[in-house]
């Protein structure tokens, strides 16, 4: 049980350290962000959301590949994760 307290700990020094280093971080569960995504597509902003995330320095995914997800959600993530790729920095957490 001591495991999963030390694990997030790390995970928020690493999200703290970047902040103090003035780098824009995000920190959200992958659930959350899947949801955050299909209501963006719903309203017509997906474009707008997925350009948001790509300017982040840092985007740290909790409980990545934890809950099981359909299609939609997981290209929707794929999309925002390639987005991403070689630019800036991605951190997935399971």
């Amino acid at each position: 049980m001591r495991l999963q307290p030390v694990r997030r700990c790390r995970r928020c020094a690493l999200g703290n350290s970047a902040v103090r280093h003035e780098k824009s971080t995000r920190y959200v569960r992958t659930s959350r962000l899947a949801e955050e995504l299909n209501y963006a597509r719903l309203d017509g902003s997906l474009t707008k959301l997925r350009t948001k995330l790509a300017r982040l320095d840092l985007l740290i995914l909790d409980d990545f590949a934890s809950l099981p997800m359909g299609p939609q959600e997981k290209a929707d993530l794929f999309e925002v994760i390639e987005d991403r790729d070689e630019r800036v920095s991605t951190m997935l957490i399971s």
